[in-house]
């Protein structure tokens, strides 16, 4: 025992120890040193701070178990490795040095120890301090492993966990080994700072960091690694940012086939789209080639703030963003790859694209590098369906030769959008455009053909594009196109062949077109140009030069170019009959023009150019326009009238100005070529202007002219105007031989300033007759009118002098007039032409049908907006004179119309008096009113008393009641029965000399007067007709009459002795049947009118 206990006490000696290590580094030859031993062999040998050569340091401890070695096992209960460093240039040259041990085999490297059962170590600790490697640095690496047991064959289990910091990343492992089976936990965090510097030079901007989670398990036969990467947030520049919540990626490996397989399954979110995707591969490591095989799934949804960020058009929006699928498969032999677009919905304007797709179809042999493509797209808008194929041929390893591809599109145009262009359009056949184009690197085909029928405002429109062939030569650069297009109408037929060619390397030099059109059966609306077609247009040239042509009957047209600095042109026509042309309504028959143009427009700003235009009687007027160096000189000369500009163009300052010898003349000049009748208008005017760039000034002066039987003597008038502002200067004449002396006076503007901009105000008075001051904002407006002895008048009405208030006020829609009206010193003469106020141009009636039509707007618009205050008096009275008919009265009347009211008259037209002539009957009107009431229809109360005078009696009328329903009654002096009144007022003489052929020469007048007073007289005895005639023989007839219905009327006619029954039957407007019937005989007769 004792001799063991010594043997104990020297293997736990650390100074023993210590004496050993010390007598064994010599023998190393290795620059070993150490700081401290501590421990024994028995409770476990500790060496402190190793250091080789300041190469490598490290401290080591170690404890083992040797009572298991009796057991053939060998378990160290601790093994710790601390504090590692080794020095980075070190580390460079281990780096560099090449292993020794890279051809040793398997069976080489086998250790085998027979006495050992199995080896175990209960506790690993390893740590390192900081260690550099070029650019990398290992801050900290920590492993700790735990019953670890190896039983010398294939069998190791136990527990490891490694911790490591770096400048790339930090990592964590949890690991469990029980093989064959074997799980680790791994969690990797990228460091932001090391990544930056890659990042960073491509404008890239880490806001997280990525963090990966992989899951490792399986056995020494197959491996499973999940990896999940979560926390990515990267932005490209400022216009890109990429996220993503998950990345997961799971691989299989089989150690005995080396056969591994894959699938990514993720989300992606930026500001540019959402991608989902889902991807497979597979692939044996030992035979690559042949076992590499893959699949891919993609949906991409752009984003839609992206996308319209992106076109920065506000007319664009989107309702609904495509969704893109991209499906690929394939191997290392061949892919196969399919795209789809679908439910893009979108507005631009007024376009709708409501329905998109779009399929690709690829194949491609990786072995024979043959490559096939197909796509079709198809989009429906509101404004046309568009149908695409495109097919695609090609061989990588010589596509110069073998590219091929062929594209077919078809455009329908919608016809309910070519019809919402103009509501006079109507498509009678869809319009469908065809595009089809053959190619490969040599040369390209593309045939276009159109077709489409339509009727524009009754106009029948055939556009056909029968052929048109566009050649592209890749090799020359060049394009040559022939292309064919019919427009055939109603209006007119254009035939058009066009054929161009260039070379687009030299477009300048090498561009050339041939062009014919001819034109038949041309009529634009009521301009008929039939007589001189054939219009035949031909143009040849290029860039560098041009002739163009245009023959017709009568006409000839030519312009030439060379270099396309300066165009020479000229005109030249036969007699052209305008009747031929224009309407017959327009009475030009025989009237012709001629026209003869020549000169030349110089690009760089010179032209020079005369127009002659000859007509019937020697009309002739000669137009020369001529300008160089920014300077304008034009003249036009004819017999009555004179004129010129003549200037700088910039800064514009021009002279303008015209004479007229004789406004009469110049009325003659201008009938022959229009025929017009010539108003009583003579004397000479002369014109006068200044314009510039900011402003003109335009003065217009004559001595004397006449109207009629008036003069205007020195009439000037001058008119400044600026964008800011419009004055007139000076406007003044003297009126003079008017038979009213009222009218013969000097006029004379004082003031007359308007102000132009946001604001209009103006401020307008001519001195003691009229003032005008008011003011327009937006869309309000105020209007004062202020008149005072203004002299009005107008030959075939009347005159009267007005002196007046008025206010007129607009707001938005609304509109305000208010005021006084004074008449004076009225006189009317005015006599309606048609007995029918519907006849009467002067007079506008809104029938029930022109409601129904939409006519009535401006009915509805006064109805709705408009509000009236006025009132209207005469000043001692006013005056009708008509012939011999002379009426005095006045007038004392207020119109009043509230907005969506009715308009409305309160007041008086009384003292009536005086004599009024009819048809050859004077009636004396004396003691006569009519009062308006102010109702909503206009229906006065009549008071209106009238006496006839004869030489045997005196006839008193008296009319009373309203205008709807006025009563009339007769009286006599000496009294007389009512048919003797009606004899005497219609006959002049009694009911019984009317048999007996008396009344004198008067019955014609007689008759007429009474046939005009038969609707009142009839109205009077509840009839609707009574009309009295005289025969050949001078016997007089009355006939009365009353409908049963709207179109049957049944009348009594009296003659003599002979009295008859008549039934008119009205078939339509025009045609009428009548049958009458009396004692001895019976008659049918069938009448055709014509109304006007």
């Amino acid at each position: 025992m004792s001799l063991l206990f010594i043997i104990f006490l020297a293997l736990n000696s650390t100074t023993l120890i210590k004496i050993a290590i010390d007598k064994a580094i010599p023998l190393t030859e290795l620059p070993l040193s150490y700081t401290e031993v501590y421990g024994g062999f028995i409770d476990g040998i500790g060496i402190n701070a190793i250091n080789y050569d300041d190469k490598v340091k490290l401290s080591f401890y170690g404890e083992i178990n040797y009572l298991k070695l009796f057991e053939s096992a060998l378990e160290i209960e601790r093994l710790e490795i601390k504090d590692l460093w080794i020095d980075k240039a070190y580390i460079d040259e281990l780096s560099q040095l090449e292993s020794s041990d890279e051809n040793v085999s398997e069976e080489q490297n086998a250790t085998t120890i027979p006495y050992l059962k199995n080896i175990k170590i209960n506790t690993l600790i390893f740590t390192t301090k900081t260690l550099e490697y070029q650019s990398y640095i290992l801050k900290m690496l920590n492993i700790e492993a735990h019953d670890i047991i190896y039983d010398l064959n294939q069998s190791v289990e136990g527990h490891i966990d490694i911790a490591l910091q770096s400048n790339v990343a930090d990592i964590e492992m949890n690991s469990d080994i029980d093989l064959p089976k074997i799980e680790a936990e791994i969690k990797t965090t990228a460091h932001k700072s090391y990544l930056s510097q890659f990042t960073d030079d491509q404008n890239i901007t880490l806001y997280k960091v990525p963090l990966v989670h992989q899951h490792l398990f399986g056995t020494l036969r197959e491996l499973n690694l999940e990896t999940i990467i979560k926390n990515v947030d990267i932005a490209y520049t400022d216009a890109y940012r990429v996220k993503s919540e998950q990345i997961r990626i799971d691989t299989v490996y089989n150690l005995e086939t080396n056969q591994t397989a894959s699938q990514i399954v993720g989300n992606i979110d930026s500001n540019v789209a959402e991608i989902a995707f889902d991807s497979n591969f597979g692939l044996n490591v030992n035979d690559i080639n042949n076992t590499l095989a893959f699949t891919l799934q993609t949906d991409i949804l752009p984003k839609k703030e992206y996308v319209l960020n992106l076109v920065n058009d506000q007319n664009l929006s989107i309702d609904t963003m495509p969704v893109l699928h991209l499906e690929a498969k394939g191997d290392l032999k061949a892919v196969t790859a399919n795209a789809t677009v679908n439910n893009l919905v979108a507005r631009y304007a007024s376009y709708m694209l409501d329905k998109e797709a779009m399929t690709l179809t690829s194949h491609y042999n990786l072995q024979t590098k043959d490559t096939f493509a197909n796509v079709k797209v198809l989009i429906a808008s509101n404004v046309a369906e568009v149908n695409t194929t495109v097919r695609v041929n090609l061989n990588s390893d010589d596509i110069n030769n073998t590219l091929a591809f062929n594209a077919q599109t078809q455009i329908l145009l919608l016809n309910a959008y070519l019809q919402s262009l103009d509501e006079k359009l109507l498509i009678q056949e869809p319009f469908v455009v065809g595009i089809d184009s053959d190619g490969d690197l040599e040369e390209i085909m593309t045939k276009v053909t159109l077709a489409g029928k339509a009727a524009y405002d009754k106009t029948e429109i055939n556009i056909e594009l029968p052929s048109s062939e566009i050649l592209y030569k890749l090799h020359e650069n060049s394009i040559n196109s022939e292309v064919t297009l019919n427009i055939l109408s109603t209006m007119a037929d254009f035939k058009n062949q066009l054929n161009f060619r260039v070379d687009l390397d030299d477009v300048n030099n090498t561009l050339h077109y041939n062009a014919n059109m001819v034109a038949n059966n041309f009529n634009i609306d009521e301009v008929q140009l039939n007589h001189l077609a054939p219009f035949h247009l031909k143009a040849d040239g290029g860039l560098t030069q041009m002739l163009a042509s245009i023959d017709a009957e009568n006409i000839r047209v030519k312009i030439e170019s060379e270099a396309f600095e300066r165009f020479d042109f000229n005109i030249d026509t036969d007699e052209i009959y305008l009747d031929k042309i224009l309407p017959k309504e327009l009475e030009l028959k025989g009237r012709f023009l001629m026209l003869n143009a020549e000169g030349f427009h110089a690009l760089k700003g010179e032209t020079d150019g005369r127009l002659h235009i000859g007509s019937n009687k020697d009309f002739s007027i000669d137009v020369s326009v001529k300008q160089k160096d920014e300077l304008l000189d034009v003249r036009l000369d004819n017999s009555a009238i004179h004129a010129k500009v003549k200037g700088a163009l910039s800064p514009m300052k021009l002279e303008a100005g015209f004479d007229i010898a004789s406004l009469k003349d110049l009325q003659e000049e201008i009938r022959r070529l229009y025929p017009f009748e010539i108003q009583p208008v003579d004397g000479a005017l002369k014109g006068r202007a200044l314009l510039g760039d900011e402003q003109a000034v335009v003065s217009l002066f004559s001595e004397k002219i006449t109207y009629e039987n008036a003069s205007f003597n020195q009439f000037e008038t001058k008119i400044d105007y600026t964008k800011e502002r419009l004055l007139i200067e000076k406007f003044r004449l003297d009126i003079d031989g008017v038979k009213a002396e009222s009218f013969n006076r000097e006029i004379k503007l004082t003031k007359g300033l308007i102000h132009l901009g946001d604001v209009i105000d103006f401020d307008v008075e001519i001195e003691k007759l009229l003032t005008l001051e008011g003011e327009k904002r937006d869309e309000n407006l105020s209007i004062a009118i202020h008149t005072e002895a203004l002299p009005l008048g107008y030959s075939e009405y009347g005159k009267m002098i007005l002196d007046s208030d008025i206010l007129i006020k607009k707001e938005a829609l609304k509109t305000y007039v208010t005021g006084d009206i004074n008449l004076k010193d009225m006189l009317i003469t005015y006599e309606s032409k048609f007995l029918d106020v519907e006849q009467d141009p002067d007079i506008k009636v809104i029938t029930k049908a022109d409601k129904q039509n939409g006519k009535e707007d401006e009915g509805d618009n006064f109805h709705e907006n408009v509000f009236i205050d006025l009132k209207v008096n005469t000043v001692d009275g006013a005056t009708y004179r008509l012939g011999e008919s002379d009426v005095d009265f006045d007038i004392g009347l207020k119109i009043l119309k509230p907005f969506s009211e009715p308009l409305t008259i309160t007041g008086r037209v009384e003292e009536i008096e005086g004599v009024y002539d009819f048809q050859g009957k004077r009636l004396e009107l004396y003691d006569s009113a009519v009062a308006f009431r102010g109702l909503k229809e206009i229906n006065p109360l009549l008071d209106i008393k009238a006496k006839h005078t004869l030489p045997e009696v005196e006839i008193f009328i008296a009319v009373s009641g309203d205008k709807n329903r006025p009563k009339i009654r007769f009286s006599s002096d000496p009294l007389m029965s009512e048919k003797d009144i009606y004899s005497y007022l219609v006959f002049g003489v009694s009911s019984h000399d009317i048999g007996k052929g008396g009344g004198g020469g008067n019955n014609a007048a007689a008759l007429f007067l009474a046939n005009a007073m038969g609707e009142d007289i009839a109205g009077e005895f509840g009839l609707d007709k009574m009309e009295l005639s005289e025969s050949e023989t001078g016997e007089i007839s009355v006939e009365a009459g009353k409908r049963v219905s709207d179109d049957v009327l049944v009348s009594v006619k009296s003659s003599g002795q002979k009295t008859s029954v008549i039934l008119e039957y009205d078939v339509n407007k025009n045609i009428s049947l009548e049958t009458e019937a009396a004692e001895d005989s019976t008659a049918l007769d069938l009448y055709y009118r014509k109304r006007y």
